[in-house]
């Protein structure tokens, strides 16, 4: 038996959240015309523009879209303050990469009718506070740890919508993007390795 990723406990803990309102007896449909199955041939084709998007699809809008903001935000922090060259070409890439990921992603929502915000949440303003007070090497280290976390965790996001989403135009920008995610985590865990001298 495969053991349980983080990710997907939270996940559950949001469905009770998106599919319960208050006072609601039965949960919500979301964008799924007719109670249509996920894989129903022309669901969304025929109806681009949901008044609703299905559960899965909008928690994933959400998600992605903060830690895509988050991502762009705290680069360019670091490509200002970092210490190191290599976290600063790291930190330019991420403003390049997650900048143009961010487009294709609000292209394909503004055709979902999911709710997002660019507005960091909580998480991302603390991220945010801690290294505006950190510097030299210290920020380095912070800012590489973070992103390992952060990528960890929007690679198991981008994994869970390609297993669960709905709408095909999601799960394509996911598996179009997950090997970039990919690629980021396994160069911070590198650099993380090269500022700690631990093994990566």
């Amino acid at each position: 038996m495969h053991a349980v990723k983080p990710w997907r406990a939270i996940v559950a803990a949001a469905f009770l959240t998106l599919t319960l309102p208050a006072g609601a007896a039965e949960p919500v449909r979301f964008g799924n015309p007719a109670g249509a199955a996920p894989d129903t041939p022309g669901v969304y084709e025929a109806r681009p523009n949901l008044e609703h998007p299905n559960t899965a699809d909008a928690l994933f809008a959400r998600e992605a879209s903060l830690g895509g903001t988050g991502e762009v935000d705290a680069a360019k922090l670091a490509a200002r303050k970092a210490h190191s060259s290599a976290v600063k070409d790291f930190a330019n890439m991420m403003v390049s990469d997650h900048g143009k990921a961010n487009q294709q992603l609000s292209a394909v929502l503004s055709t979902n009718a999911s709710k997002t915000s660019t507005t960091p949440d909580m998480d991302h303003k603390v991220m945010l506070d801690q290294l505006e007070k950190t510097s030299g090497e210290a920020f380095d280290v912070l800012y590489i740890r973070g992103q390992v976390a952060e990528h960890q965790k929007t690679v198991q996001l981008y994994e869970w919508i390609i297993d669960n989403g709905q709408d095909p135009r999601l799960t394509r920008y996911a598996m179009n993007t997950l090997p970039t995610v990919m690629r980021h985590l396994e160069l911070a865990r590198s650099i993380q390795a090269q500022l700690t001298g631990s093994a990566p």
